[in-house]
């Protein structure tokens, strides 16, 4: 099996370097990167011009008007590899993320593999901790909002689901409704461990999709340390 497409869907213009390091940075070859740009601001030309800097990105914009779902299914025609992986512009992916997830995809019957024990960071506390703790290297059965679910920003999936689910045309959410619609289309998901991501939880909670307080969010995650460097803690570069 090789070949990754790598898709980050953005609204935001200070996340250009994020986008482009995250996926310079990964070890797996061969790889593509698809950017889709969604705010109507946005410099098209500037992030192509950017993007002949790196092997295999292609630039595309759509209407702010178009959900994220929107985009991703736009994205997901463009990809030429049969691996999808959906890349949040605000995240860390070390550089063995891919290389991760190929592993499981090599070795255990999975269709779609992520994480749902998420290292996460809080910027304004300078906090890591795990959300969902305890959820590592194992089936997902059960699939739902109110159930067990792989965090967003850590699908990968086989591209041959694309015949049977697309993302649904809405913002928020779509991700947990993609996973439930793969698990009652037969389509096994597997959570890996918590190494190798981080979700970033910003100071302004505002600039996030999901803009829960980060006394929220602590509630349901495990601590681990004080810290201003998160890397060593998830496998960071080089690891």
């Amino acid at each position: 099996m090789e070949g990754v497409t790598v898709i980050t869907c953005t609204m935001r213009p200070d996340k250009i370097d994020n986008i482009f390091d995250n996926y310079k940075k990964q070890d797996y070859q061969p790889k593509e990167l698809i950017i889709v740009l969604n705010r109507n601001s946005m410099n098209l030309y500037r992030f192509i011009q950017i993007a002949q800097n790196y092997e295999n990105v292609t630039v595309y914009k759509q209407p702010q008007r178009k959900t994220l779902g929107a985009c991703l299914n736009f994205a997901i025609a463009k990809a030429k590899y049969p691996i999808l992986a959906k890349f949040d512009d605000d995240d860390y992916y070390s550089p063995k993320y891919l290389t991760q997830a190929m592993q499981v995809f090599r070795t255990l019957d999975a269709s779609v593999v992520g994480k749902m024990s998420v290292s996460t960071y809080f910027e304004a506390k300078e906090i890591i901790a795990i959300r969902k703790p305890n959820h590592e290297n194992t089936y997902l059965n059960n699939v739902g909002f109110n159930a067990p679910h792989l965090g967003g920003g850590t699908l990968v999936w086989k591209k041959s689901l694309s015949d049977y689910v697309r993302f649904p045309n809405r913002n928020v959410g779509e991700d947990v409704l993609f996973q439930m619609m793969c698990h009652q289309n037969g389509f096994k998901i597997y959570s890996t461990d918590k190494n190798h991501y981080v979700s970033v939880r910003r100071k302004n909670k505002q600039t996030h999709t999901w803009n829960a307080e980060d006394d929220v969010v602590l509630k349901e995650s495990e601590f681990v340390a004080y810290t201003n460097d998160y890397k060593p803690f998830v496998g960071g570069e080089g690891i």
